[in-house]
């Protein structure tokens, strides 16, 4: 139940764009959908998100995240991190 909730919560800054949410207008990410998918915004990206989650989930420790553009232009974010009330390792995928 408790890896649901932080799961969901790890979508939710994926899917949300910064300045959407009136009080609290720093969460979420940057706009990637129109940008190049190249190892700079792969890069800035990356950043990005582990301050997302450092600041917004902090019941996980990100352990590792892969981030990769697929052919079609999609990106695919594979992220493994660990619980730390429990020390349980789980992992997440997202398409952007």
């Amino acid at each position: 139940m408790y890896q649901i909730s932080i799961d969901e919560n790890i979508s939710r800054i994926l899917k949300t764009t910064k300045f959407t949410k009136r009080l609290r207008p720093d969460f979420g990410l940057e706009r990637y959908i129109d940008k190049r998918a190249d190892l700079p915004t792969i890069l800035d990206l990356k950043r990005e998100l582990l301050e997302q989650l450092n600041r917004y989930e902090p019941r996980i420790n990100p352990t590792k995240l892969t981030i990769t553009a697929s052919q079609k232009g999609f990106v695919d974010i594979d992220l493994e991190y660990e619980i730390l009330e429990s020390g349980v390792v789980a992992r997440i995928y997202y398409t952007l």
